[in-house]
């Protein structure tokens, strides 16, 4: 009655078997498959994370003189119009400055870079039509996630000067341009030999020089014009005008003013020329040693000046392979040079990172390889566990090399789906072996022994079909996962499949072909062979007994919910529990968030310093962090960046933070001792920093010093991240402030910061109208003094032989002056008759507050609460500031309502806001939904699969049903190791989906069988299902042992937990739950 089989459809096992069991053919395609292997292991380019292409642009617009609300009407909104109608645009964010626009546009995930920026460049074609008289044209650049560096090489000195340390830079840099897979390399920091002429307004009072005339000496000077060849006879010559400056003696020696009867006033008497002063500096560049690295620290005790080059790859380029090449043309390039007087280190490289993950995972793979030999051996004797041991490689080898076809690389996620499919792998090959043993039998003769190996092979291709397909259909249907985490997880989503479908063909053609050649079933012995039928008699008694005594069966029934009830409270009882969902967590709960934790090498740290505030204040707390950072164990080198961010990496792009520049900015890149000579993990030392730099914070009014670490998969633009849309930027301001206050007393919660923007004066010069016409000053000179005496000028030239980068002389201001208010009585502008005017008589000053930068997201005014969470998750974090808000409204001018939206405490229903979550939560809520559709998907394909395979609609119910009985192991494996319960767990359940169903097909089609066969029900089931536990044991082993070694891997602990105690659980569901089941459905049919 119910067919089982779809022998004429499914009988492919026979047909392979067939072909190979006797076959010189295959001994051919094993060498192959070898062969194909081990060249695409060697030449699939292999990186740490999967590569994730999120194609962008940074917009700027010019609009002088403008108010940040003009240019936000004038300039921003008309961009965002344009913006709105480009196809496949995901977000773009845009702040309209005092005099300025900028945008950041980002397309959907995967969309085609290049495709991308044109459709973007052809929209803004004739954008400036639209934009106002006075604004520049949009400067485009674009942000391409492939660009990003993967090396930098730090060389700094405590003897040699930024300007020399920058030339050996540039030598360097042209060594590594010629590597054949590096797409571009640049330089970050150092000088360019700029040389500065620091006028003295007294001697200038003094000698009555005007700044006009500085700059028209010094230019006229510095110009050097080729004047053209002229031949003469055969000879053809070059003729020049001036020889330039070529140095800061030339420059001394210009004169300004030379005349008989006034005398000759040189530059040197009324200013003073150097080289580019510390103070006049708009970035700084800075590298240190700590404790970490002992004999570097005592060799260079303080941070020394730094230059960095920013190496990165070719789209499809080997990271491996590039990092060996610049590591060796580095070392080549420090022999040859002066390498006693300067460090030349290696400050980011990960291309070494995705070797060390690489041969992590092939260690982790290797020893999961070794573990399901020796269960093999343990089952089914030595030469079965050489069969299935050899089986491995060539999966692995057919799986790589389809990988290498598809353009994918190795990285640490489709080997992760490797070591997935491993445990799985193995089964096809374990299935169809046990059953060419057990047919086999003791007395089996060699001549008919290639039938009974392709009648067993044959014999278990229904169920093992099945449950392969299963299995790829649970896999493929994560495809369902979007964005960025869909990206990540996607090499699983084809490997797993991939390796399943290999594994099959290898099970049906080099399995039978080994058992042919290699296997004598008469001597078959194994270590558990002694003491299986003890085994087989203990579970046929637990059989029995479940099967006839309704007390033990109602009693294991009941006991099987309740602990499935009970574990299902762990991950909800934050949620339900009296006191709250915030607080500390619960003592036997289970956390959800979005990705785990990574034990890195590398760690972040940015300040946050008001936006008044000079370089000279940056790098005094940059200096402050850094002697504490100096004085860590666990601390190797730490680099400085003042003015600007360090280089770009893919976390800093999606955060917002990679391309910031101004005096207030400042950021640290920590390189910590490597993890593998440590017994602390980066997490240990993210939260020691903390305690440390909330100390210096509290020395420095309005400074945040954030400890960013590396993300383990996508990055959030924050861990917790409130985003307030409203139309009132001042009401946007207020709730923005009192929504942080909210966040600093919400426990757990961190690194508070908001986009509310300090005051920042403006000071206002007015001019007199009457003293200019009195005084004879046009406001052209006028404005051209000032703007010299404030801003300076570009000289002209530096003329040095053979640099990279053009040198020039550069009018300044004493310090002293721009940093505070330019003193008018002291510099004087030139009048009708000549007359020497000062400044103070035409001008008067105003200080007002720079209008505040305005932002928007898609179009819409916004403002932001950032912060993150130190001993919870942002989901908690997110509903208990949630919860308070809507309790307790924010400061006393405005409630929120259910919808989060923010209405007038005085006027309720009067919207002012609306509050929208982002951020780490936003990606839980994400991941968990779309993988909950993936798991629901697979569940609805797997069911509609076995209804046709069955014929029954009632027998894939049963067959299914222990899948939700795995969550007994899943959820109190994650409490006993402290572990979050995150995406990666999420796809160990989703797996556990195919080896349940797999465990019960085993069953089912022998009991159905021997129903065909006669055979009475209840010894029928019995029999079967004893029959079959050897193999879904050993199955389920090769699970559990061959995926025990992932949890000792960071990020991928919560899957290995999964696999392990579900596959634990639900076998032992599979064995008991499901043949009761089974048994009393089918004797109903009968009675029926």
């Amino acid at each position: 009655m119910y067919e089982g089989g779809l022998v004429a459809k499914f009988g492919i096992a026979y047909l392979i078997a067939s072909l190979f069991t006797d076959s010189k053919l295959t001994p051919v395609v094993i060498l192959s498959i070898l062969t194909v292997g081990t060249i695409a292991i060697d030449s699939t380019p292999k990186e740490d994370n999967p590569q994730i292409v999120v194609p962008g642009a940074t917009i700027a617009v010019d609009y002088p003189g403008a108010t940040a609300e003009e240019v936000e009407q004038l300039v921003v909104r008309p961009i965002e119009k344009t913006v709105k109608l480009i196809s496949g645009v995901s977000d773009y964010y845009s702040t309209a400055l005092h005099s300025r626009a900028e945008f950041a546009i980002f397309f959907e995930v995967g969309e085609d870079q290049e495709e991308a920026l044109v459709r973007l460049h052809d929209r803004f074609e004739k954008i400036s039509q639209l934009l106002p008289i006075g604004a520049s044209k949009p400067i485009i650049n674009s942000i391409n996630i492939a660009d990003v560096p993967i090396m930098t090489i730090t060389m700094s000195s405590k003897e040699m000067g930024e300007d020399r340390l920058k030339i050996l830079a540039e030598a360097l840099l042209d060594d590594l341009l010629v590597i054949e897979d590096v797409s571009s390399a640049y330089i970050k920091g150092g000088l360019n030999g700029d040389v500065i002429v620091e006028v003295d307004p007294a001697k200038l009072l003094a000698s009555k020089v005007g700044l006009k005339e500085v700059v028209t000496a010094v230019r006229d000077a510095s110009v050097t014009v080729p004047l053209g060849p002229e031949s003469v006879g055969d000879v053809s010559h070059m003729y020049v005008f001036g020889d330039g400056l070529t140095s800061v003696a030339d420059v001394e020696s210009v004169a300004v003013r030379a005349s008989v009867d006034k005398g000759e006033i040189l530059l040197r008497d009324i200013a003073r020329v150097s080289g580019m002063p510390e103070k006049w500096r708009e970035t700084i560049s800075l590298f240190g040693f700590g404790k970490g690295e002992p004999e570097k620290r005592e060799l260079a005790p303080e941070v020394m000046p730094a230059v960095t080059i920013a190496i990165a790859k070719k789209r499809h380029a080997n990271s491996v392979t590039v990092s060996d090449k610049v590591r060796a043309r580095l070392a080549k390039f420090v022999a040859e040079h002066d390498a006693d007087k300067v460090f030349a280190e290696v400050t980011r490289d990960d291309g070494s990172v995705a070797r060390g993950t690489s041969n992590e995972l092939f260690h982790h793979l290797a020893i999961a390889i070794v573990v399901v030999f020796l269960i093999t051996y343990m089952f089914l004797g030595f030469k079965a566990a050489c069969v299935v041991g050899f089986t491995v490689p060539l999966v692995l080898g057919l799986t790589i090399a389809t990988l290498s076809v598809m353009g994918l690389t190795l990285n640490r996620v489709s080997l992760l789906g490797l070591i997935i499919a491993l445990g799985m792998l193995v089964d096809d090959a374990i299935v169809v072996l046990e059953n060419i043993y057990s047919a086999g039998g003791s007395n089996a003769e060699q001549g008919n022994k290639k039938n009974i190996v392709i009648s067993a092979a044959a014999e278990v291709g229904n169920p093992t079909n099945i449950a392969t397909v299963a299995i790829v259909i649970v896999f493929i249907s994560t495809l369902v996962i979007t964005d960025m985490p869909g990206e990540f997880f996607y090499p699983v989503s084809v490997v797993v499949p991939i390796a399943m479908l290999a594994s099959l063909f290898i099970a049906y053609s080099v399995v039978p072909w080994l058992s042919f050649n290699f296997l004598d079933f008469s001597k078959h012995s194994a270590p558990i062979e002694r003491y299986l039928d003890s085994i087989n008699a203990v579970y046929k008694r637990m059989l029995m007994s479940l099967l006839d005594n309704a007390s033990v069966r109602r009693t294991s029934l009941y006991l099987s919910v309740f602990l499935l009830l009970a574990v299902m409270v762990m991950p909800a009882w934050q949620f339900l529990r009296p006191s709250g969902v915030g607080g500390e967590p619960p003592p036997l709960g289970v956390l959800l968030h979005s990705m785990p934790q990574i034990d890195t090498n590398t760690l972040n740290i940015v300040i946050e310093i008001p936006p008044n505030r000079t370089l000279m204040y940056s790098q005094q707390v940059a200096q402050e962090v850094a002697a504490g950072l100096a004085e860590k164990e666990s601390v190797a080198n730490f680099q400085i960046w003042l003015g600007e961010s360090g280089v770009e990496d893919f976390n800093g792009i999606l955060r917002g933070t990679s391309s910031r520049e101004g005096h207030n900015i400042a950021e640290i890149r920590v390189n910590l001792r490597n993890k593998s000579t440590r017994s602390y993990t980066s997490m240990d030392v993210a939260r020691e920093l903390r305690e440390m730099v909330s100390e210096i914070e509290a020395k420095f009014t309005g400074v945040l010093i954030r400890v960013v670490e590396d993300p383990p998969g996508p990055p959030a633009r924050a861990g917790l991240l409130a985003e307030v849309y409203g139309d009132n930027s001042e009401e946007l301001r207020e709730i923005a402030l009192g929504l942080g206050d909210v966040f600093q007393n919400t426990w757990g919660v961190i690194e508070v910061s908001d986009s509310v923007f300090e005051d920042v004066h403006q000071y206002t010069y007015k001019v007199d109208e009457r003293a200019l016409r009195r005084y004879g000053v046009s406001r052209t000179e006028l404005y051209s003094v000032l703007n010299l005496a404030i801003n300076g000028a570009d000289l002209g030239r530096i003329m040095k032989g053979g640099a990279r980068q053009e040198r020039h002389i550069l009018l300044k201001f004493p310090f002293s002056y721009v940093d505070t208010l330019v003193p008018l009585e002291n510099i004087k502008v030139r009048g009708a008759g000549g007359a020497e005017v000062p400044l103070s008589e035409l001008l008067t000053l105003e200080k007002t507050i720079l209008s505040h930068p305005i932002l928007h997201k898609n179009g819409s005014p916004v403002a932001y609460v950032t912060g993150e969470m130190g001993e919870s998750v942002p989901l908690y974090g997110v509903l208990d500031i949630s919860n308070q808000v809507k309790e307790k409204g924010i400061g006393y001018n405005f409630l929120v309502n259910d919808d989060n939206v923010v209405v007038s405490a005085d006027k309720e229903g009067s919207a002012k806001a609306v509050i929208v979550w982002e951020g780490a939560y936003d990606q839980v809520m994400q991941a968990f939904e779309e993988m909950a559709l993936a798991l629901l998907i697979s569940l609805l394909m797997v069911y509609v699969l076995l209804v046709y395979y069955y014929k029954s609609f009632a027998i894939p119910v049963i067959a299914m049903l222990a899948i939700p009985f795995a969550l007994i192991g899943v959820f109190p494996a994650h409490w006993a190791f402290s572990e979050l319960f995150t995406s990666t767990s999420m796809v160990g359940v989703i797996a556990l989906a195919g080896v349940v169903v797999r465990n019960s097909l085993l069953i089912f089609d022998f009991v159905f069988q021997s129903l065909r066969n006669g055979e009475e029900l209840r010894s029928a089931l019995i029999d079967c299902t004893v029959a079959r536990l050897r193999p879904i044991v050993l199955t389920a082993a090769s699970i559990f042992l061959g995926s025990a070694i992932l949890i000792k891997d960071p990020l991928f602990s919560g899957l290995g937990l999964s696999l392990v105690f579900g596959t634990v659980a639900s076998t032992i569901m599979s064995l008991f739950l499901t043949p009761v089941l089974l048994y009393f459905y089918l004797k109903r049919q009968q009675i029926g």
